[in-house]
C-alpha cells in the first residue's frame, strides 16, 4: 500500500496514510505508540496534511485584492476611516492628499480610500441605488462585533460620526443566526457590517 502512490482526495489519501500506519502496527503485532519513531512520522503526516488542505481551501476559496473607495472629502473621512479599519486590525501604510492606503498582514488584501475627482459629484451615498450595497467584514467573535458596537454607540466611532443602522435588532437584524453590526460610515456614508464567524 505505501509503495502505491496515493491518490483520490485529500480526505481519501489522509485515509491511505491513517490505514498504512494501522497495517504496520498489525504486521508489528505492537500498539502504535511503541513504534519507534511513530509520534514523529505521524505529527509529520498530520501536519502535510493540514498544511495542503488549508493551502487548497485558500487557492479554491475566493478571495479579493483590494478594495478602493472614492470618499467625497478624504481630509475629512480620514480620522473616521483610520480609526474603524484600525479596530480591524489595519493600519495607514501611506497617505497623500489623493489616498490612503490601509494594510494587514503582507500580501493579504488591502482597502485605499481616493479623494473623488473634481466635477464628479455625486447625490448621497444610497445603498438601494445600483451599485454597491454595503462592505461586510468577518470578525472572529461575538464579542469582537460586540466591542466595536460599544465603540460606536459611546466610543471614538460615535465622536467621528458614524451611524449604527438596526439597532432595536442588533445583533440579529440579518437574521436569527447572523450575528451582524450595520452602520453607516462618518463624511461618506457607506454602508459596513460586521459579522461573527462563531
Amino acid at each position: 500500500m505505501f509503495l502505491k502512490k496515493a491518490s483520490g482526495t485529500l480526505a481519501e489519501r489522509a485515509a491511505q496514510a491513517g490505514a498504512y500506519v494501522k497495517m504496520i502496527a498489525e504486521e508489528c503485532h505492537t500498539d502504535l505508540q511503541s513504534i519507534p519513531g511513530f509520534q514523529l512520522a505521524w505529527l509529520r503526516i498530520r501536519l502535510d496534511y493540514t498544511a495542503v488542505s488549508v493551502n487548497v481551501r485558500k487557492s479554491a476559496g475566493l478571495t479579493f485584492h483590494h478594495i478602493e473607495i472614492n470618499s467625497r472629502s478624504l481630509a475629512e473621512a480620514l480620522p473616521f476611516y483610520t480609526h474603524f479599519f484600525g479596530l480591524l486590525g489595519l493600519k495607514l501604510a501611506y497617505s497623500s492628499a489623493s489616498i490612503a492606503e490601509f494594510e494587514g498582514e503582507p500580501k493579504a488584501p488591502y482597502i485605499c480610500i481616493c479623494q473623488a475627482k473634481t466635477g464628479a459629484e455625486a447625490p448621497p451615498f444610497n445603498r438601494y441605488a445600483p451599485g454597491l450595497n454595503h462592505l461586510a467584514f468577518s470578525l472572529p467573535t461575538r464579542a469582537a462585533v460586540d466591542a466595536i458596537r460599544a465603540d460606536l454607540t459611546s466610543g471614538e466611532l460615535k465622536r467621528l460620526g458614524a451611524l449604527e443602522l438596526d439597532v432595536s435588532e442588533y445583533p440579529f437584524a440579518g437574521g436569527s443566526s447572523h450575528y451582524a453590526l450595520f452602520f453607516l460610515g462618518a463624511v461618506d456614508g457607506f454602508k459596513f457590517e460586521l459579522v461573527s464567524s462563531e
